[in-house]
C-alpha cells in the first residue's frame, strides 16, 4: 500500500495504491512484528509466520489506484454518493484489479501452528485395527486446504526401554535426581514400581536398568 499525500500539507491524504505483494491464504487478521516477521491467523486451516524476504513490489505486480475508482465513479450514471455506490460488491469488483494466486516471493514460512477449523464432520472410532482407544476422524479445512486428521488421546511418549513385569504394579513412583550436576534440572533418576509383595527399582540414564539391594528399597516387599 502507498499513500500519496499533499506536497504542502503532509496531513493530507490525496492517492492510495494497492499492489500484489504475495498471496496467502484468507486471514483474520496480520500481525506484523518489528523483527520483520508475520503471522498470519488463518481463517481455514493452520496459522503459519512469515519471515520477510524483500518489501519491493514488482511493477508487473496487480495495481489499483484511487483515481481508478473516482474515474469507475464519476463515469456511472447511478445517483448515489460514492461510499454507497461502491457499497454493492458488483460495483466494487468493477474496478478491483484480478490475481492469480502464485506461489511466495517476499515471503518465506518459517513455521506453523495446527489448526482444526473448521471441523465439518467427525467419526469416532477403532478404525485402525490394533489399538484400544477409538480414534477421532475429524474433516477439516475448507476447500484446497482441507485435509484428514487423525487424533488420538494421551500425550506422545518416547519408548526408552521395553521390560517385561513379573506381575500388575500396584503404583509407579518416579524418583528426582537430587545431585549437584541435576541442580535446576527435572530428571527423574529411579523409576519404582510396587506390587503386591515385591518392589522393583529401575535405573534411568542412557539405559533403564533393574537395581538390587543397592537401591536402599526391600526388593520382597510392596512400597506405599
Amino acid at each position: 500500500i502507498t499513500i500519496r499525500t499533499d506536497p504542502k500539507d503532509k496531513t493530507v491524504v490525496v492517492g492510495l495504491t494497492v499492489s500484489l505483494f504475495d498471496t496467502l491464504p484468507v486471514a483474520n487478521d496480520l500481525n506484523v512484528s518489528k523483527l520483520g516477521m508475520l503471522f498470519v491467523p488463518a481463517e481455514f486451516g493452520d496459522h503459519a509466520l512469515y519471515q520477510f524476504l524483500r518489501i519491493d513490489v514488482d511493477d508487473v505486480a496487480p495495481t489499483c489506484t484511487s483515481e481508478q475508482s473516482t474515474e469507475a465513479y464519476l463515469a456511472q450514471t447511478e445517483s448515489a454518493d460514492e461510499m454507497t455506490y461502491y457499497a454493492k460488491s458488483e460495483n466494487a469488483a468493477s474496478v478491483a484489479c484480478s490475481f492469480v494466486p502464485t506461489a511466495l516471493k517476499n515471503l518465506r514460512r518459517v513455521a506453523k501452528a495446527d489448526s482444526l477449523a473448521p471441523i465439518t464432520d467427525v467419526i469416532i472410532g477403532e478404525l485402525a485395527g490394533n489399538e484400544v482407544s477409538p480414534q477421532i476422524y475429524t474433516l477439516c479445512g475448507r476447500g484446497p486446504r482441507s485435509n484428514l486428521r487423525t487424533l488420538r488421546h494421551g500425550a506422545a511418549v518416547t519408548e526408552l526401554a521395553v521390560s517385561d513385569l513379573p506381575g500388575v504394579p500396584g503404583a509407579v513412583f518416579t524418583v528426582a535426581d537430587t545431585s549437584e550436576e541435576a541442580m535446576g534440572k527435572k530428571i527423574d533418576k529411579y523409576i519404582v514400581v510396587s506390587f503386591a509383595d515385591a518392589t522393583l527399582v529401575l535405573s534411568v540414564g542412557e539405559t533403564v536398568e533393574e537395581m538390587g539391594k543397592e537401591s536402599g528399597f526391600l526388593p520382597n516387599v510392596p512400597t506405599l
